[in-house]
């Protein structure tokens, strides 16, 4: 294996060298990966190279092409690993935290407290099969009552009976 490191204004010049390798047979492949300011190539040669000649080879042949050639075009100053990454969990933060709250407002339980008893009025939460919230009294615990504790906070409810607060953490 073998690494060319290519300055940009050099890029395009060397790419159309490598391109003819690989269509005559002489390189088995190029990666191809932007660096700061460079483009580095990496190399596999080798004797036995029989390039595909199938229309899905040659179109993802143009689409790597058409790729290689935006790539060495972008101006743009390359962005620091830890900002990126930074900026990706955020946007996967807002996704769950959207998914979150629409199954909430749906009704569905998502373990985000206990589920709450209150001992005053023998009234318990449960979570049926489909993962949906429900208040039921005593031993009837199948059996769901119109009533819901009130979140007062992420970790305490309002009994809707009695009034009581109770610590779900």
């Amino acid at each position: 294996m073998k690494a060319i490191k290519l300055p940009l204004s050099r890029v395009k010049r060397e790419l159309t060298s490598i391109f003819r390798k690989i269509e005559n047979g002489s390189l088995d492949m190029v990666e191809v990966t932007r660096n700061g300011l460079d483009i580095v190539c990496i190399i596999t040669c080798g004797e036995n190279y029989h390039p595909p000649f199938s229309s899905a080879s040659e179109a993802h042949d143009v689409w790597f092409r058409k790729k290689v050639i935006e790539a060495s075009a972008d101006t743009r100053p390359t962005l620091p690993h830890k900002q990126v990454m930074d900026e990706a969990q955020n946007e996967i933060l807002k996704a769950v935290k959207k998914i979150h709250d629409e199954a909430r407002f749906l009704g569905i339980f998502t373990n985000h407290r206990e589920l709450a008893s209150c001992n005053e009025c023998d009234l318990h939460e449960d979570v049926d099969c489909n993962g949906l919230l429900f208040v039921a009294r005593g031993e009837e615990s199948n059996k769901p009552v119109d009533l819901i504790f009130m979140e007062m906070d992420a970790q305490h409810v309002r009994c809707p009976l009695c009034g009581r607060i109770i610590n779900c953490g």
